[in-house]
């Protein structure tokens, strides 16, 4: 037996326990990685603060060595007489000695300002040798942990067992069925967008008609009171315009929707009839408009003619938002339905996940008892499960398993004995584990094959997974020990 070539002895084992022993050793690196790394900006923002003050400092001392200067030898500055700014403070004598004071306190504080600006940078230095070394720590933390999990990985892949093998499986089945709900979701989910912005047409054209009638609205009231006739007509054309507008939304709106329902898949419909069962029905709302004979009576009818023509178009405006309230009601309940199909499929989505989860837990309890029946075979106590890094199933890596798992039958049918090392045929000097139990359970009422099952045996209750396509009432076997 070999894991990557290696042989699988004592010394494979012994050098697994030390890389989980340095493992974790590292366990906290990455912490204290981050750790250091926040204290690090802290401190590097600390000492640009010092070196600003610094800075500062050092400029005044500039500034006021200049207005000493000024003060003390040029013509202008120096005299008080033309210097009135000075007249009520001591005059120039008197600015100089306070000048001289500031820029003493400034010398003195200046080499305090420095020393604390050193002792940040010393202390930024550290702290990026620091994170340095962590830094290589984290990194040997993530080859320790690749390389644990690649020795386990290929003890485990040198000894396949059938439970093993119908795990992956089953793992595979789930994972096939996520992908498929996720790829059913993301249809329905445009479904519902689609949906969403055919609803938002008619909602449109309400809203058109609200405008169109208040516009109308006006134009009676420029008519009663005898107003510009210029005007009225320009309400008349606008109300007419928001009314076709109205039917444009509606057209628009109902090819929006018959797109979208037609993008239903039908895998949908198959699983969840009831659910499906109104969608699809598109009413299509058949606005009235004024129409010839209306601009007939505007143009020839005079005042009489514009309100009974005014009078005719608020009927209308009002007949149609009922009609299009009707339509739109009709949408959003299908909207509900489709919305309701998602959250369907998300909670099988959800099912399926939390079944690929107990399976990946199955797989991963059922590799390290192999792990331990290899250790058991040299003399080695079993190893405390580690935390592996979380890896993909490589699909490659589990045929190879499966077709190793085959010819290790053929030879047993054949009656030959594997190869195997010479430690391996030496009698291990510990207590043989529990011979391996076939059990046979049948399928309780309410499970289905996929799903997990907890079993009660002479060692206590273990976790089984129900072989994909068993339905209630069947039986199967398993293996325990």
């Amino acid at each position: 037996l070999k894991s990557m070539g290696t042989p699988l002895d004592g010394a494979f084992f012994a050098k697994y326990d030390g890389l989980a022993q340095e493992a974790q050793n590292l366990s906290q690196v990455d912490q204290a990685l981050g750790s250091v790394q926040h204290t690090l900006k802290d401190v590097q923002a600390k000492e640009r603060r010092a070196e600003a003050d610094r800075v500062y400092n050092q400029s005044e001392q500039q500034r006021r060595q200049k207005k000493l200067d000024d003060c003390e030898h040029h013509w202008f500055f120096g005299n008080t007489a033309l210097q009135p700014q000075t007249w009520f403070n001591g005059g120039v004598a008197a600015k100089i000695e306070r000048n001289k004071e500031k820029l003493r306190h400034d010398k003195e504080a200046l080499p305090e300002l420095e020393e604390h600006e050193k002792r940040l940078e010393t202390q930024i230095s550290r702290l990026q040798e620091q994170v340095q070394h962590l830094q290589m720590g984290s990194q040997r933390k993530e080859q320790v942990n690749r390389h644990l999990f690649d020795m386990f990985e290929g003890a485990v892949n040198s000894s396949p067992s059938a439970a093993l093998s119908q795990m992956y499986g089953h793992a595979q089945h789930w994972q096939g069925k996520i992908q498929s709900e996720q790829a059913l979701g993301q249809q329905v989910q445009e479904v519902l967008r689609m949906v969403q912005g055919g609803r938002s047409r008619y909602v449109n054209a309400m809203h058109a008609l609200h405008r169109a009638g208040g516009i109308n609205q006006g134009a009676q009231i420029n008519n009663v009171f005898d107003g510009s006739e210029f005007v009225e007509h320009i309400q008349q054309d606008q109300r007419n315009h928001l009314m076709e507008r109205a039917q444009v939304e509606c057209n628009q709106g109902a090819r929006e929707l018959q797109h979208a329902f037609s993008l239903v898949p039908s895998e949908a419909h198959q699983r969840y009839p009831q659910l499906c069962a109104t969608i699809g029905q598109v009413a299509l709302p058949d606005l009235e408009q004024m129409g010839m004979g209306g601009a007939m009576l505007e143009i020839f009818g005079g005042d009489l003619g514009d309100a009974i023509a005014g009078s005719q178009a608020a009927q209308k405006i009002r007949y149609n938002i009922g009609l299009i309230q009707q339509c739109e009601s009709a949408v959003a309940n299908q909207e509900a339905m489709i919305a309701a199909l998602l959250q369907a499929i998300k909670q099988d989505t959800a099912r399926a996940s939390a079944s690929l989860q107990a399976v990946n837990t199955q797989i991963q309890n059922e590799k390290q008892r192999i792990f331990n029946e290899l250790r058991a075979n040299f003399g080695i106590a079993a190893s405390v499960p580690m935390a592996m890094p979380s890896y993909p199933v490589d699909e490659q890596a589990h045929k190879a398993v499966i077709a190793l798992q085959d010819a290790t039958r053929i030879r047993q049918a054949r009656g030959e004995t594997p190869v195997l090392p010479a430690q391996l045929t030496q009698p291990a000097q510990h207590a043989s584990p529990p011979a391996a139990q076939r059990m046979q359970v049948q399928v309780p009422p309410g499970v289905v094959g996929g799903q997990q099952l907890q079993v009660q045996t002479a060692g206590g209750l273990v976790n089984v997974i129900v072989p994909v396509g068993l339905q209630p009432g069947q039986m199967f076997e398993f293996v325990t020990g």
